[in-house]
């Protein structure tokens, strides 16, 4: 037990001093010292195995009026990578960042959710290996794939258990298909939580925010104090099967009414053929609603005060008043995000201590899946922590 403890102790110290480096880019081993509180042998010893692990690099001295100017040190950024795919259906996005999450690869292709399971696992195969391919770079370097679905996940299993956009997929292990065809690791997350892990690097000054994701369906992700709260399964913040309508319209996933089927991309695209016999994407129906289509107006009015409901809701569940809006194609000025975020105003007016933020999300489309690379590096980054001295 007494070597357990010691072997704890040194891996929190190991990553104590990496935490510091990360935070502060370029740092001295004095400075490391004096945020760390831990002995100079010891410091000494954990900068030699993170340099021999290629981990961190010197990159440059300190200024100094006396002796010898002191190395730098800073994370390697290029000494490992992360993967991560965005999974939507039929949009797919991988991602591969460095050590910083800084994007140095994304690519783009869609699937037929018609198609066999064989054909969409055998696709996503193959852009894994495009991707290595033009990258250049050795599996050993990539750290994981985090991998995003709208899907309901046992996290203990790592594995989703359902899509219900597709049909045949039930309890399929896919991270042992790509890891056995890959050798990459793979982090099976709700698509939702990964999104909001990417966007929080864009907020400043607060560590809660409510994360809204406008997409096929409508998922959210909840960060407390700068960490992800996923609930006891993976699935925290299920907002799009939330019902609103007990004798509403039919949902995919068997029941009545969930919020998704008023106001998602795929609600919004149906009314429109519904109302006018027109097949027009999503984003023609924003823009038709700027050249005053009528239809349009009404249709995203219709399903702008639903989803604004629906984010009062968790506001109200969890008392966060930041609210990231992703994905949602239009400005702040756009008739659509005006009526969500006045929605969800008057939803907690009676409630909210102070008026909900209501924001659009900054994280760029063909990033998305930047949301599972910086999950992957989350868990490269995390140990046994012990605590910085302020």
């Amino acid at each position: 037990m007494k070597s357990n403890n010691i072997k704890i102790v040194k891996k929190a110290n190991k990553f104590l001093v990496l935490e510091v480096i990360r935070e502060y880019e370029c740092i001295t081993v004095e400075g490391i010292i004096n945020r760390t509180g831990l002995s100079r042998p010891t410091v000494l010893n954990i900068i030699k195995e993170l340099l021999q692990d290629n981990i961190i690099i010197k990159s440059g001295y300190a200024s100094s009026d006396i002796g010898r100017q002191p190395v730098l040190y800073s994370i390697n950024a290029n000494g490992f990578f992360a993967m991560g795919i965005d999974f939507d259906g039929p949009p797919v996005r991988l991602a591969i960042s460095n050590l910083n999450g800084e994007p140095i690869y994304t690519s783009y292709w869609e699937i037929d959710l018609e198609d066999s399971i064989e054909n969409i696992f055998n696709t996503i195969i193959e852009n894994i290996n495009k991707a290595i391919i033009e990258t250049g770079i050795e599996i050993s370097k990539i750290l994981g794939l985090g991998l995003g679905l709208p899907a309901v996940i046992d996290k203990s299993k790592n594995k989703p258990v359902i899509i219900s956009r597709i049909s045949q997929w039930r309890d399929i292990a896919l991270d042992v298909f790509i890891k056995s065809k890959t050798g990459l690791d793979v982090y099976v997350k709700n698509d939702a939580h990964l999104l909001g892990l990417a966007e929080k690097n864009f907020i400043k000054n607060t560590e809660d925010i409510i994360y809204i994701i406008h997409r096929s369906g409508i998922g959210a992700s909840i960060i407390m104090n700068g960490k992800l709260y996923d609930g006891n399964n993976g699935n925290s913040g299920y907002i799009g099967h939330t019902v609103i309508n007990f004798n509403g319209k039919r949902c995919d996933c068997g029941e009545k009414g969930c919020l998704e089927t008023y106001c998602s991309k795929r609600a919004i695209v149906e009314e429109y053929y519904d109302r006018t016999g027109q097949k027009k994407s999503y984003y023609e129906i924003i823009k038709a609603a700027e050249k005053r289509d009528q239809n349009a107006i009404d249709i995203l009015a219709s399903a702008g005060e639903v989803l604004g409901l629906g984010i009062s809701n968790i506001i109200k569940s969890y008392d966060i008043y930041t609210v990231v809006i992703g994905d949602l194609k239009c400005s702040e000025n756009h008739l659509f995000f005006k009526i969500i975020k006045e929605a969800v105003k008057r939803s907690t007016k009676s409630f909210a201590l102070k008026p909900p933020k209501v924001i659009l999300g900054k994280l760029k489309e063909e990033n998305f899946g930047l949301g599972g690379c910086h999950y992957v590096l989350g868990n490269f980054f995390s140990s046994p922590r012990l605590t910085l001295k302020v």
